[in-house]
């Protein structure tokens, strides 16, 4: 397949070990949910859920996948700031990007939407607050540009968890698989902007003939 330049093949390969590491997170569930006779909901939903819901002190493996997509959103959040330190030509749109990924990883580890913050806001008005900030980062970006491709597939991908949520909320794993995916989507965006910064740097200090 041809590309336009190295940054555009760069990104279909962050994309490709997104999609590969989901398929492992979901084939290590699938097999340990039927060797221990366990829902694969015990594996992939927030550890407080489990213990509400059954009652029990849940196994030491309860909740990895959603600990695991938690700490994917810190570290995109992190890299995306520390992106925006080095890279002045787009520092506005990562830190803007940072803000919202640490809004969502706040969210993801506190249970906000699904508490409602006490029953004071409701659930879809933290759906909207994200579609605003999301669309308003995505109306700053060139559609020719492979970050682009990376932001509108991790959203669209965030976008079918949230919908498999609130329509069948019984398909755990389908439902986190497809935020699991989402966030690693959108971890791609910070390392594509990293090896920018590299060739940027590299070629600064290329000797000249």
């Amino acid at each position: 397949m041809p590309f336009k330049d190295e940054s555009a093949r760069r990104a279909v390969l962050l994309a490709g070990a997104a999609v590969l590491v989901t398929l492992v997170v979901d084939f290590l569930v699938l097999i340990e949910s039927a060797r221990k006779g366990t829902a694969t909901g015990v594996f992939t939903r927030d550890v407080r859920t489990v213990i509400v819901e059954t009652h029990t002190k849940p196994p030491f493996y309860a909740g990895w996948v959603s600990q695991l997509t938690i700490m994917v959103w810190a570290a995109s959040a992190a890299l995306s700031a520390a992106v925006a330190y080095v890279q002045t030509a787009r520092r506005g749109w990562m830190l803007g990007f940072a803000a919202l990924l640490t809004l969502l990883c706040l969210d993801d580890a506190l249970m906000l939407h699904e508490w409602g913050v006490h029953g004071l806001v409701p659930e879809n008005a933290f759906y909207a607050v994200y579609a605003v900030l999301g669309l308003s980062l995505l109306s700053r970006l060139r559609w020719n540009d492979p970050v682009t491709g990376l932001f509108v597939a991790g959203g669209v991908c965030l976008g079918v968890s949230i919908a498999i949520d609130q329509l069948s909320p019984h398909i755990f794993l389908t439902e986190d698989s497809f935020k699991l995916l989402g966030t690693l989507l959108w971890l791609a965006i910070p390392l594509l902007c990293l090896t920018r910064v590299r060739d940027e740097v590299a070629t600064a200090l290329a000797p000249v003939d």
